[in-house]
């Protein structure tokens, strides 16, 4: 199994569409006559110049590095409080569009179910999932599509939404955890989003590659 984070994991990534970002691709109040939102349309370009370029965009800064550094952590105290066990889990693509989307969940937990782990940098994201027992509103588009993605991915029927805060000081509520089901609906949605990213995406590589043979390969 190729490790997640490894030069090989970020390999098998470049082009394709994957759980984590395509939250992008589901935002709501599209100006009329347009398919995507500006940040769906940001990340189809971004995996088409993935495509021409062979490289992945790198994702940096404070909040990313916070929340690698404190996941094993996270997931320890996960495994401590329900008495699951979490399995590494790989790049997984999404059947069917084996080369043009996956998701790499944080780890699969019993037969049928996997972990997603949030470490937020803002501790107010934290205190309001301890308030509401939910996902952040501001987050729940990325963190919902990231997860339903995953769980077709996987072939899953349910996702632990973990949020852990290392800074509060009272030990019960460093951690909360939210079950998320598998939504069928939703899951529809992301196909046909994806379906049109994908129209969106290739339309543009042909594009790209017609001018250039019009060109005479200039």
């Amino acid at each position: 199994m190729i490790p997640q984070r490894s030069q090989a994991w970020k390999d098998q990534r470049v082009g394709l569409f994957t759980a984590s970002t395509f939250g992008d691709c589901m935002g709501k109040g599209k100006v009329k006559g347009r398919d995507f939102t500006i940040p769906g349309y940001t990340l189809i370009q971004d995996k088409v110049a993935e495509r021409l370029t062979g490289e992945q965009k790198e994702i940096t800064g404070k909040a990313l590095e916070w929340g690698t550094a404190y996941e094993d952590e996270a997931i320890a105290l996960y495994e401590k409080v329900t008495g699951e066990k979490v399995t590494e889990a790989p790049f997984i693509p999404l059947e069917n569009y084996e080369d043009d989307a996956g998701g790499s969940p944080d780890g699969f937990i019993g037969e049928m179910g996997i972990v997603e782990i949030k470490c937020p940098w803002n501790s107010a994201n934290h205190i309001e999932s301890l308030e509401t027992g939910e996902i952040p509103a501001k987050m729940e588009r990325k963190y919902f599509t990231q997860m339903q993605f995953n769980m077709m991915a996987t072939k899953t029927e349910y996702c632990d939404f973990v949020s852990y805060d290392p800074r509060i000081k009272d030990e019960d509520l460093k951690i909360v955890i939210k079950r998320i089901p598998a939504d069928p609906e939703y899951q529809a949605e992301i196909m046909t989003k994806l379906d049109l990213a994908l129209l969106h995406l290739k339309g543009r590589l042909a594009a790209i590659e017609l001018r250039i043979k019009s060109n005479g390969g200039k």
